[in-house]
């Protein structure tokens, strides 16, 4: 019988590993090559992407409130489930208005926080207010959301023309007062438009289509302006993982179910986290923990080459509304000065343009340049992490290029800056 050969691999790991490496190193020049020669590349590096970040949008509203009543005077607490005399919900419909808008006014000024010159890249105006003393109609087959045809097209109940509103006076945004009680129920934000609905709901075709998108708001006056802002930051982060969900969702969100286990230390530094989750926790809903951590969320890009900070919720006042607005100011915005990134305002102000001119949140011609663990050079350990990650499509702290996935193109690229 044939001898049985053992091998013992402990033994040998070191050489497989080296043996990896080399292949990987040896892949490199052919994958230069190919990249060199490949006419895409080559349309690329002739026409750079000429970026213009000074751009900001006046946002037009149309105000839709319904106050059932059944004595002219107070709500109809059967129907709303809430108690109070129609002049003191309508003296509040008008205060979360202001609030809100003030909320996303201020969110829009990049790193406002800190530059009191910060420039806006939103305006509200509202085009028209109406008010409804009866109940808003329920869909009958959506219920038990609103019925958005009957609402956008009878002006007893509604106005006679949503699509006139849209494609005549410019509104982009309805904001309806409602209440949710027994069968009735608002939808945080819904869209419809020549791009579909991009927005946080069931995404039914539940609403008119106009030759130009618009976002439809529902909320509940019962509440605050902090719930109303909150369905906001939802509609921003769909808009956003829309045109890159790997940028929104990895790199300016982050890994935030792992906020909690760690401080943010080193190569584990945290992003700028989501509505439902400040950067310093992994607790939906909990913004004023005053546990510090390291992020970058102040000075982001997208490569994490920015400066990290050790920040508690002190950063935005420990409360919601505060958060929402410290973090949409973290968000490139209007005049930032990040390389290859635009102004992501641009798509919640002008979605069809944006669309229309396939924008992108980051372009592919800004890299990080090889330095993956941002220490200042680009070595070995930086190559570490890369052959660690290589293949992934969820750790991308190797994904030079941003294409999604790290690979021999990002390899290439470290190579050829290695030492820098």
């Amino acid at each position: 019988m044939p001898a049985t050969i053992k091998l013992n691999f402990s033994r040998y790991k070191n050489l497989f590993l080296l043996l990896g490496v080399l292949i990987i190193f040896l892949s490199v020049p052919l994958t230069v090559y190919l990249l060199q020669k490949s006419p895409n590349r080559e349309t690329k590096a002739a026409t750079p992407v000429v970026i213009n970040t000074n751009t900001s949008y006046t946002i037009p509203i149309l105000v839709l409130s319904y106050f059932p009543t059944k004595d002219g005077v107070n709500l109809d607490s059967s129907v709303t489930g809430y108690t109070s005399s129609i002049a003191n919900v309508r003296t509040k419909v008008d205060l979360i208005t202001s609030q809100v808008k003030t909320a996303l006014q201020d969110g829009s000024k990049y790193q406002g926080y800190k530059n009191p010159n910060a420039l806006p890249a939103l305006n509200f105006t509202t085009v028209d207010q109406k008010e409804f003393l009866q109940p808003i109609p329920v869909s009958a087959q959506f219920a038990p959301f609103p019925d958005h045809f009957k609402i956008f097209s009878d002006s007893s109940i509604g106005v006679a023309s949503i699509c006139n509103y849209v494609q005549n006076q410019g509104v982009k945004e309805v904001w309806v007062y409602m209440y949710q009680a027994g069968n009735t129920a608002p939808i945080e934000s819904n869209m419809a438009g020549p791009y579909g609905d991009v927005s946080n709901s069931s995404r039914s075709a539940d609403l008119p289509v106009c030759s130009k998108s618009y976002t439809v708001y529902e909320y509940n006056y019962s509440r605050t302006a902090t719930e109303a802002a909150h369905n906001h930051g939802h509609q921003i982060e769909v808009l956003m993982k829309n045109i890159d969900n790997t940028t929104m969702e990895n790199l300016f969100i982050g890994p935030f179910a792992t906020y909690a286990s760690n401080d943010g230390s080193g190569a584990n530094f945290h992003r700028c986290g989501w509505t439902h989750v400040p950067p310093n926790t992994s607790t939906d809903y909990i913004y004023n923990d005053t546990r510090s951590v390291w992020t970058d969320c102040q000075n982001w890009r997208p490569d994490g080459a920015g400066q990290k900070e050790f920040l508690s919720c002190s950063a935005w006042g420990c409360n919601e509304i505060g958060f929402h607005v410290w973090r949409w100011q973290n968000m490139p915005g209007r005049n930032n000065n990040i390389g290859g990134v635009t102004n992501w305002w641009d798509f919640y102000g002008d979605w069809d343009s944006a669309k229309a001119k396939a924008e992108k949140l980051v372009y592919t011609n800004y890299a990080k340049q090889g330095d993956i663990n941002t220490d200042g050079v680009v070595n070995s350990q930086d190559l570490a992490i890369l052959i660690t990650t290589w293949g992934s499509t969820s750790d991308l702290r190797a994904d030079i290029n941003f294409d999604g996935i790290v690979s021999s193109v990002d390899l290439a690229t470290l190579i050829a800056r290695w030492g820098s």
